[in-house]
């Protein structure tokens, strides 16, 4: 991450919760993974969750984006050295399968190297999709810029 990236990054919730327009299609394919309940199954079916809504987004905004997974055992690990590699196209979750960190990647692929930008994207479409989640990330997110 650059020190721009560093920089763009959001200090808190506030600054980045908007009425974000979504396409009607990035809507529906992500009900369609909630009604999957991606936190439920087998660490394969759930990778398979977010490996058919990943296909989705990539039809929907008709670019070709590459995803690979590198999942943690470990119930509590984290989601952090996730990353959008836009050189090779490329998103990589690593540790804990996190809906938000997904689309947080998906809206660098989106939005580019703007951190600011993929997190108003992919925070404000988890709240729409998501608000029961959302309202739990809030209240649990300790030092973390949701818990502003």
């Amino acid at each position: 991450m650059t020190s721009d990236a560093v920089t763009d990054y959001p200090s808190s919730l506030e600054e980045i919760i908007d009425d974000v327009n979504y396409r009607k299609e990035t809507i529906n394919a992500l009900k369609r993974f909630k009604r999957l309940n991606p936190w439920k199954g087998d660490l394969d079916s759930r990778i398979t969750k977010f490996c058919k809504l990943h296909l989705s987004l990539c039809e929907i905004y008709g670019i070709d984006v590459k995803f690979r997974c590198h999942p943690s055992i470990l119930e509590n690990s984290h989601s952090g050295q996730s990353n959008y590699n836009p050189i090779s196209r490329t998103i990589t979750l690593h540790g804990r399968l996190s809906v938000l960190t997904f689309l947080h990647e998906w809206g660098h692929a989106l939005k580019g190297r703007s951190e600011r930008e993929a997190c108003r994207w992919s925070v404000n479409l988890f709240r729409r999709v998501f608000p029961n989640n959302f309202e739990r990330l809030r209240n649990n997110a300790r030092g973390h810029f949701l818990s502003g």
